[in-house]
């Protein structure tokens, strides 16, 4: 009765007290004797420490005396002695049977007069008869007196009724005790078997946690009946050490059961977190039970099963009555049922109800109609959503032919309609191609025209046969854009001189309306190079801004446009040789700077950072940067009156100029999508310096197609080299 009262203990958290069976005084007339009231003293030894040498003399005002018909010592670590007298009046034989499946110590001693004619230790390797709670053979002398002692220790509530039974009584006694519980387990058995397969070929999670509920419980029941006692001997104690996780589990799997089966997440989520934290406190109370405390232990589960049991009676009355869901009502009933049956088994423990067949088996016969009832209700709950889907489907097929015939009429109309508007958007169609072909031709002539005010690289290279041109527009026509211009002018005596200006220019936007700045810069640039033969670089871009605004503010409003532009003016003496006869080399920009290399240093000029356009200030000058080349008694005097204002530089033979807009070193591309960016520009401009220059704008374009992969061209690109 150990695990009976441990079980309902976790399950219900019903208190209850201590009890005792009432002891029956042996006579010829009868096979079957209770021991308790009056017939039986007990004696606690709290240290485990009085032997049967010393309890034999202790007299009976020592001992305490049962008052109710079951002996009931609760949740304790002391030992207890118990002591009756019997005398045999019959000539058949008797065993006594203690009805506690898993007594951790149980030693009987018996007395004839002053002689120890028995000393047994009740372990379940000597049991007689191998059943829980299995009696044990008493020694046989008719007529004479004899003393028992009975020694018992248990580490759970422990629990004493105690029976005499004749050699006639015990088959009947076993028949009645197996029986119910073949029954039971083989009820369980058939509902876990029959629900697991229903849950695999379903894949509902209620019959999962159905199945480990009706497991545990099982397993519960199985260990209170004292089934691992007779299985494990003295080895039981590997199952029971665990027992309290096994009840854990148990209500666990139920308040998953409850939460999945009632729908707690959509009907009453309030009812789904009580019942997790229900399932959490058992867990800790079930570790609790395995640190050794044992007694805080049952405390525990006393408390939390109150409050399971309120939670998932309340839920399910709130969700049938108040809610209106059906499937609450077989669960309501039974849970109901379980629980009135537990209540039963706790009053027979308290001694307020009276003992029968019916009612010893009242935890075995609320568990098998619990589980038989809820695996009736999940049965239902399936055929209702069966009917349920059924009903929708037939409904969803009518309204699906009705809708039909509505969507038959509807079709009929839009396709009508449809026609009507396929005919116009064919029209507009044919309108939008024939509007985009219109557009493509004007701006493949826009970028004829380009083609013909940008100079050719070949007309470059007529002049400075180691350049290139590298020239990659994002969109038809481009925003960038580069000049080049041969002038003849006289010095010093009627001397010929001739002067190369070469610009390269990044106007606002690309595309068409970058197309349309590069027609106004490069009408500007041969109007002011040109018509009022303007040279020098810095001169020129002084010009261009007052000249744009002109082009593009008539009478209000704010230039919004304009250009980057980087100028360089070549001169040289004569026509002999190019290369030896450059006097000079001089650059301005405006935000668009200049990179050369001489002597194997890279080398940059700044350029303003005041863009063409936008608005005019009347002291601000561009300025200009000269690289000259000199003659050792010119660059002497050259020193004695230098021009502060002049940023000079001696020029050798062999110089790689560059001029460039910002497209390159904005590119998105590589591995991470991010810029070139201008240091690695330069980097790559000073690497390839002093390869021939065809060769590196051959590189400067294969560079550029790697760096930019697959992704879309930034900007505009224009970048020319020349070595002098």
């Amino acid at each position: 009765m150990k695990k009976v009262i441990f079980l309902l203990t976790y399950l219900l958290g019903i208190s209850f007290g201590t009890f005792a069976q009432k002891v029956i005084v042996l006579n010829p007339e009868q096979d079957y004797f209770p021991i308790g009231y009056d017939q039986a003293l007990y004696l606690e030894d709290a240290n485990h420490t009085i032997t049967f040498e010393q309890i034999r003399q202790i007299p009976d005002d020592k001992f305490s005396v049962p008052t109710t018909e079951y002996t009931s010592f609760g949740v304790t670590k002391s030992a207890y002695w118990v002591k009756f007298k019997m005398a045999n009046q019959q000539k058949t034989k008797f065993y006594i049977r203690i009805n506690h499946p898993v007594l951790d110590t149980a030693e009987l001693y018996v007395l004839k007069g002053q002689d120890l004619v028995m000393k047994k230790e009740i372990l379940a390797k000597k049991y007689e008869i191998q059943v829980p709670n299995s009696p044990f053979l008493l020694p046989h002398y008719e007529q004479d007196t004899l003393t028992c002692y009975i020694r018992v220790a248990a580490n759970t509530p422990l629990a004493l009724p105690i029976y005499l039974l004749s050699d006639s009584k015990i088959s009947g006694v076993v028949f009645r005790q197996t029986l119910p519980d073949i029954l039971f387990f083989g009820a369980v058995l058939v509902m876990v078997l029959y629900n697991l397969f229903i849950g695999i070929t379903t894949w509902n999670r209620a019959y999962f946690y159905y199945v480990g509920n009706s497991f545990t419980i099982g397993l519960v029941v199985f260990f209170l009946k004292g089934y691992p006692v007779v299985l494990m001997g003295k080895y039981h104690f590997l199952i029971n050490d665990y027992f309290a996780l096994i009840v854990a589990m148990a209500a666990i799997f139920l308040g998953f059961f409850t939460i999945n089966f009632l729908q707690l997440s959509t009907n009453y989520p309030k009812g789904k977190r009580m019942l997790e934290i229900s399932s959490a406190l058992h867990l800790l109370a079930g570790f609790i039970f395995l640190a050794g405390y044992i007694n805080l232990n049952v405390l525990l589960y006393q408390i939390f099963n109150i409050y399971t049991n309120i939670s998932i009676l309340f839920i399910s009355i709130y969700l049938y009555f108040y809610k209106k869901y059906q499937p609450a009502k077989l669960f309501l009933i039974a849970f109901s049922v379980f629980l009135a049956f537990s209540t039963i088994m706790n009053l027979i423990l308290a001694g307020l109800f009276p003992v029968s067949m019916l009612t010893l088996y009242s935890l075995d016969i609320g568990s098998t109609a619990e589980l038989v009832l809820f695996s009736i209700a999940l049965g239902d709950k399936i055929n209702s959503y069966r009917k349920e889907t059924l009903k929708a489907q037939a409904e969803n097929l009518q309204l699906v032919k009705e809708q039909n015939v509505v969507l038959e009429q509807k079709v009929t109309e839009r396709t009508l309609a449809l026609n009507e508007t396929n005919e116009e958007l064919n029209s507009t169609l044919h309108t939008v191609e024939k509007q985009r072909d219109n557009i493509i031709s004007s701006i493949n002539y826009a970028l004829r025209i380009q083609n013909a005010i940008i100079p050719k690289e070949s007309e470059i290279q007529r002049i400075f046969p180691e350049s290139f041109v590298f020239f990659r527009p994002k969109d038809i026509v481009s925003g960038d854009f580069y000049w080049f211009a041969e002038k003849e002018t006289r010095v010093e005596g009627q001397e010929i001189r001739k002067k190369y200006i070469l610009a390269v220019a990044d106007c606002t936007g690309h595309g068409v309306s970058g197309a349309f700045m590069t027609m106004i810069g490069n009408n500007i640039l041969n109007q002011i190079v040109n018509d009022q033969e303007i040279y020098e670089p810095d001169q020129i871009l002084n010009q261009m801004s007052p000249l744009l605004a002109k082009t593009l503010l008539h009478s209000e409003g704010k230039i919004a446009d304009g250009m980057d532009i980087s100028i360089l003016t070549i001169e040289k003496r004569s026509s002999t040789s190019l290369r030896n006869d450059i006097s000079m080399v001089s650059y301005a920009g405006a935000m668009n700077p200049l990179y050369y290399v001489q002597n194997k240093e890279f080398r940059e000029i700044k350029a303003d950072k005041k863009p063409i356009g936008g608005k005019i200030e009347k002291d601000f000058s561009y300025q200009k940067h000269e690289i000259s080349i000199e003659r050792q008694e010119e660059r002497e005097e050259g020193i004695k009156n230098e021009n502060l204002s002049t940023l000079s530089s001696q020029l050798s033979p062999l110089i790689t100029i560059y001029l460039c807009s910002d497209g390159f070193q904005d590119q998105f591309g590589g591995t991470e999508n991010r810029k070139f960016m201008v240091g690695n520009f330069k980097k790559m401009l000073f690497g390839i310096s002093e390869k021939p220059m065809r060769e590196q704008g051959e590189i400067l374009a294969h560079t550029f197609d790697a760096w930019k992969g697959n992704y879309k061209q930034t900007d505009d690109v224009a970048v020319i080299g020349i070595r002098v």
